[in-house]
């Protein structure tokens, strides 16, 4: 990107899932104030429905929202970053970890996740249906960053982003429950304007995500 242009300045709003946060935008936007420091960035952190509702009403530069969704017509939809859920339960349901499970045979057991209202209820919902079962959750979270403590403390077992999941299985906190069906395909997504964004602070910010997705961290 070159050298910081001191007279970058300005004010940025984005709405971005806590799953777009954690898995991108934290640390692109650290990078992106070590650079730009006179650049303000607002995050507003909403479910996807509600992010689209406030991008649509002209009230975010960007939003940063988890697939699968519907986005608005005449806006520019970019494919920022592809992941994987896995299923992970605490250590008293270290017993699932021996051989792949069906999602039938898992009902018996208690289930975490994100409650109905949320794109991500939907996607499961619809998942678990097409392997012939039904998605009933004992305990609903009412955000991301609560599934993992529901989870480690054994409320029952869950899908989770794998890279979020990841250290804690390493550290035997969490433990990976195998299954006989991949997971869906899931993206975040960087909606923008169909032309430049609103502002100069705006049009930097994509300019340095962009460079940021071909060069890499």
């Amino acid at each position: 990107l070159g050298a910081s242009d001191p007279e970058a300045s300005g004010t940025i709003d984005i709405g971005a899932t806590e799953t777009a946060l954690h898995l991108l935008f934290f640390s692109a936007m650290q990078g992106f104030r070590m650079i730009y420091p006179d650049i303000r960035i607002r995050v507003h952190n909403h479910s996807t429905p509600e992010i689209l509702k406030r991008f649509a009403s002209g009230e975010l530069d960007f939003a940063a929202v988890t697939s699968p969704f519907e986005a608005p017509k005449a806006c520019r939809c970019e494919n920022m970053h592809d992941f994987f859920d896995i299923l992970v339960g605490g250590t008293q349901y270290r017993h699932l970890c021996s051989r792949r499970n069906s999602l039938k045979e898992l009902l018996t057991f208690p289930w975490v996740g994100l409650g109905r209202g949320t794109v991500t209820y939907d996607l499961y919902r619809d998942f678990f249906a097409a392997h012939g079962a039904e998605l009933e959750l004992d305990m609903e979270a009412a955000t991301s960053d609560l599934l993992l403590p529901l989870i480690r403390h054994n409320f029952g077992i869950g899908f989770v982003p794998e890279r979020l999941a990841r250290p804690l299985i390493s550290k035997k906190i969490l433990i990976q429950i195998p299954l006989d069906c991949k997971t869906p395909l899931r993206s975040i997504k960087l909606l923008s304007e169909n032309r430049h964004g609103k502002s100069r602070a705006a049009d930097t910010f994509h300019r340095y995500l962009k460079c940021s997705e071909r060069c890499g961290p």
